[in-house]
């Protein structure tokens, strides 16, 4: 069973997906506002798609596929989940939201664990204007991690200073190759031509 913490993670997660992700279209298509967090799917070959999404309040998902895998869309344009099973949640959602009698609001917001509140959160979203480049701390070595140093042998150390390999030296003046005798091109042996015999009666 996973944590409170943990759970609120993996919302913010999927709500990425619908903001800046593949289903960025229940948003710009589709109009959908308020928070939703969510995840398309496609299988090998366009077989099968769908969309799993969720609001604080509900939760619903849409297949589009065959019991038989002969039977498919031709290409990812087409048979990606974005495409197949996200318009029909998007269209169930917005009826949804359209029947007041439900008691669905879509202002509703996904609560924050209270350790949370207390906490130090970063909210990586923001923190990082579009396009900027984020400096390159590393790894970190295993004591990073919870690992104690004596017991890892594999923490991040400074690389050795490695020359490069320097190429061998060629002497100045090197010893000349002994000369090699020179070959006579072959000669192919001469057939004599075909002769034809004497004619009877005048002799040689």
């Amino acid at each position: 069973m996973i944590s409170e913490t943990e759970a609120y993670t993996m919302v913010k997660m999927m709500q990425g997906v619908v903001d800046y992700g593949t289903a960025a279209r229940v948003r710009n298509r589709f109009g959908i506002k308020g928070e939703v967090a969510g995840k398309t799917g496609t299988t090998n070959d366009n077989t099968d798609g769908w969309f799993i999404g969720y609001t604080p309040q509900l939760l619903a998902g849409a297949w589009v596929g065959c019991e038989n895998n002969f039977i498919h869309f031709s290409s990812t344009a087409n048979g990606q989940g974005a495409n197949t099973g996200l318009p029909i949640w998007a269209y169930f959602f917005q009826k949804v939201y359209e029947d007041k009698t439900l008691g669905i609001d879509p202002n509703s917001t996904f609560p924050i664990p209270p350790n949370m509140r207390s906490d130090l959160y970063l909210n990586y979203e923001s923190n990082v204007e579009s396009g900027a480049e984020a400096e390159d701390v590393g790894n970190g070595g295993a004591t990073d991690y919870g690992y104690p140093a004596e017991d890892n042998p594999y923490d991040d150390q400074p690389a050795p200073a490695t020359k490069p390999a320097e190429k061998p030296v060629q002497p100045a003046n090197p010893a000349p190759k002994p000369a090699q005798p020179q070959q006579q091109p072959a000669t192919t042996p001469q057939t004599p031509k075909a002769t034809y015999p004497p004619k009877p009666g005048k002799g040689n």
